[in-house]
């Protein structure tokens, strides 16, 4: 997977666990509770390295491990 610089405006290129309650994490991915849920589970799991726009991924930024929850 490419690395996409990491914008100092996004807020998940920073991801901790003071700012964020962390449920999950692995090489590839963080999973945390959201700060304005719109369910009581309610999850977001992103990538932790910056991906660009969906017009800019590539073939090779596909994760390459399946996410087990």
């Amino acid at each position: 997977m490419r690395e996409f610089s990491r914008p100092k405006s996004c807020v998940f290129c920073n991801i901790n666990n003071k700012d964020f309650k962390i449920v999950y994490q692995d090489t590839e991915f963080y999973g945390f509770h959201d700060r304005r849920p719109d369910a009581k589970a309610h999850i977001l799991v992103i990538p932790k390295n910056h991906l660009g726009t969906v017009p800019e991924l590539k073939p090779e930024d596909k994760p390459t491990g399946i996410l087990h929850i």
